[in-house]
């Protein structure tokens, strides 16, 4: 197997800093990028060894092993070597038989660091990344994040585009749902937020803006993982309302259910309920039964838009727990 020297193949000394290596990778990844070289398959190679390169040098852990390697066997670029004959060494090169690097890098790579790696463990299935060109570096994608809420880390199918059909082409973003009272959605809020993105837990604030609907997503600018370049994905929160028991929201419309008891029900009543605006009086028809719908207009929901939805109260009718004992009389009398 062929040794690979990262640090010459991005034109860095071993000494250099991530500052260097990052801005090394930079100018290689826009003199070799596919946008400007299409079909040089010479300049894709380049453009190739240049992201492999920095995958392993811009990664603290990758970059502590790769180095120990390189001084245990003294390797210099192009040196060939058996890498059975280094089994179980630092972790890697564990009975490596060989048959071709994955994800579209070298068998060099894909045997020191277990197929595709990953610096915390964790495999990430990383091609080349795509991006329009003029952004020298738009950040690899990767996996496997942490979250204080309901999280996860995703990748992202790419396929055709800028590199030609890179396929399965992860991101650095996160996903997380967060739950949050109906009022709070109404009226928006800011809140705390605690997550892990792979370098700590951290909390921080959260703007809800007022009208937001389930399944909309809120996204904050990199507060995702963390790339090789050293910059950071997003954080995805998608938004999930959660109504009280008695209420139901679909679309802009509220639902909210009240009880009633038979008397009133039979005579009707007035009923005061809280909505999204503050109490208000209700007037119950008499002779309603469960089920029926009784609308208030322009009481419902509303969106960013400002657009408004109705309120629907709907009656259930139910016998107190205790009935006083007249209306047990009176019952009793009806019942004979």
């Amino acid at each position: 197997m062929e040794y690979k020297d990262y640090y010459k193949i991005l034109g860095v000394e071993k000494t250099a800093t991530q500052d260097e290596i990052k801005k090394a990778y930079r100018k290689m990844a826009k003199q070799y990028h596919p946008d400007k070289t299409k079909g040089d398959k010479a300049a894709e190679e380049k453009f190739k060894e240049a992201n492999e390169a920095f995958e392993v040098l811009g990664d603290e852990e990758k970059r502590k092993k790769y180095d120990q390697f390189g001084q245990y066997g003294n390797f210099q670029g192009g040196m060939n070597f058996d890498p059975n004959d280094f089994a179980d060494m630092f972790g890697g090169f564990s009975g490596f038989s060989g048959g071709g690097g994955a994800g579209g890098f070298s068998d060099f790579f894909s045997a020191m660091f277990g197929g595709m790696g990953g610096s915390a463990g964790g495999n990430r299935n990383v091609h080349y990344q795509t991006y329009s060109y003029g952004d020298p570096y738009s950040g690899f994608s990767g996996m496997n994040g942490g979250a204080g809420m309901h999280s996860h880390a995703h990748g992202r199918h790419q396929s055709g585009g800028h590199c030609g059909g890179c396929a399965d082409q992860p991101n650095y973003d996160l996903e997380t749902k967060m739950k949050i009272r109906l009022k709070d959605a109404f009226e928006g809020k800011t809140t705390k937020v605690s997550f892990n993105a792979g370098e700590g837990r951290k909390t921080i604030s959260v703007k809800i803006p007022a009208g937001i609907e389930s399944g909309k997503k809120i996204k904050l600018k990199d507060q995702g993982r963390r790339a090789p370049d050293g910059s950071h994905g997003n954080l995805m929160i998608e938004i999930d309302i959660q109504p009280e028991p008695h209420q139901k929201i679909k679309g802009k419309d509220l639902y909210e259910s009240i009880e009633v008891a038979p008397w009133e029900a039979c005579l009707g009543a007035e009923k005061i309920i809280s909505t999204l605006d503050g109490k208000i009086k209700v007037k119950i028809p008499a002779g309603v039964k469960t089920g029926q719908k009784i609308k208030l207009a322009g009481k419902g929901y509303r969106n960013m838009k400002g657009t408004r939805g109705d309120l629907y109260i709907e009656p259930v009718v139910a016998n107190p727990a205790e009935l006083p004992a007249f209306i047990l009389e009176a019952y009793k009398k009806a019942n004979s």
